[in-house]
């Protein structure tokens, strides 16, 4: 799943919200920077791998 594609499943939660850039990722995800105003805050997005290990966020 792209980021874009996330914010469009979360909906009226992200309405506005721009990525500002790819943070450092770890092996079980990829993490963005998104910013709506003054608001910030971090989108997850989880590889195959975090299935596998049983991580469940």
């Amino acid at each position: 799943m792209t980021p874009e594609q996330a914010l469009l499943e979360i909906g009226d939660l992200t309405d506005g919200a721009r990525i500002v850039k790819e943070l450092a990722g770890g092996p079980a995800s990829d993490s963005y920077l998104l910013e709506r105003a003054e608001d910030r805050w971090v989108l997850r997005i989880d590889k195959p791998l975090a299935g596998r290990l049983g991580l469940d966020r």
